[in-house]
C-alpha cells in the first residue's frame, strides 16, 4: 500500500541512488502498480469510455520494448486483501483518491485491470498471482532470479532486494531506440549512509509516516 512520506525522504538522499541502463536481464514488476502508472501517465481521455483499446496497445508496446532490450519481465499481481486489518487505511486512501480525482479529472475506468492482464498475457509475459499482497513475494522472487524490482510502491524501500528497486517513474522506456535508462535504489547503501541496522528499518518508516 505504500508508506506515506518515505519516497520523498529517499529521493533526498543521493547516496542511495545509482544511474544505469537496463538490458539483458530478468525484471520483476509490481503489476498492480505498473497498470495504474501506465494508464495515468498515458494522457488517455478517461471520460470517453476508458480508451481501452489504446491502453491495451500501450501495454503491448511496453512489453515489446522490454523484449527488444532482452529484458524478461515477470509480473507479480496482488491477490485478495488480508482480512480487515488494512480496511481503515484503504478507506482513507480511497477517499483521498476521490478528492484528487474530482480536482484533476483522473478517475481510472473500471476494467483497466482486466485489460492489463489480457495485454500482458497476449505479450507472453509471465504472470504470478499472489494469495495476498505481492510485495514480499516480488522481493523474494527478484532475489531468486538475481534481478531488480520495478515499482513505485514505497514499501519496497524497506525490503531486502539485492539488485535494487527501480521506481517506475525513473524508467525511461519510451526513448526512441536508445537504451532504457533508470535510477536504482539500494537498501544496503541507505543503511550504510545513516549507519542503521536493517532491523530498525520498519520503525524508521513508521516515524517518517507520522
Amino acid at each position: 500500500m505504500g508508506i506515506r512520506g518515505l519516497t520523498s525522504f529517499m529521493k533526498g538522499i543521493r547516496a542511495v541512488w545509482t544511474s544505469t541502463c537496463l538490458s539483458s536481464t530478468k525484471l520483476v514488476i509490481d503489476g498492480n502498480n505498473l497498470l495504474f502508472h501506465l494508464y495515468i501517465s498515458s494522457g488517455l481521455d478517461m471520460q470517453c469510455g476508458g480508451q481501452y483499446l489504446e491502453y491495451y496497445q500501450l501495454i503491448r508496446v511496453f512489453f515489446s520494448t522490454l523484449k527488444k532490450h532482452h529484458i524478461e519481465a515477470v509480473v507479480v499481481l496482488d491477490g485478495v486483501d488480508e482480512g480487515d486489518l488494512k480496511l481503515p487505511t484503504r478507506r482513507k486512501r480511497a477517499n483521498e483518491k476521490i478528492g484528487k480525482a474530482q480536482t484533476f479529472d483522473c478517475v481510472p475506468p473500471l476494467f483497466i485491470e482486466q485489460v492489463f492482464f489480457q495485454a500482458a498475457a497476449d505479450s507472453d509475459v509471465e504472470l504470478k498471482m499472489c494469495d495476498y499482497e505481492g510485495d514480499t513475494v516480488a522481493a523474494q522472487l527478484a532475489n531468486s532470479l538475481c534481478c531488480p524490482v520495478l515499482s513505485n510502491d514505497s514499501d519496497f524501500y524497506i525490503l531486502d532486494i539485492r539488485l535494487g528497486l527501480i521506481p517506475i517513474n525513473t524508467f525511461e522506456w519510451q526513448q526512441n531506440g536508445g537504451p532504457i535508462r533508470c535510477q536504482s535504489y539500494h537498501r544496503d547503501a541507505f543503511l550504510r549512509h545513516i549507519n542503521l541496522s536493517d532491523e530498525f528499518l520498519p520503525l524508521l518508516a513508521v516515524l517518517i509516516a507520522v
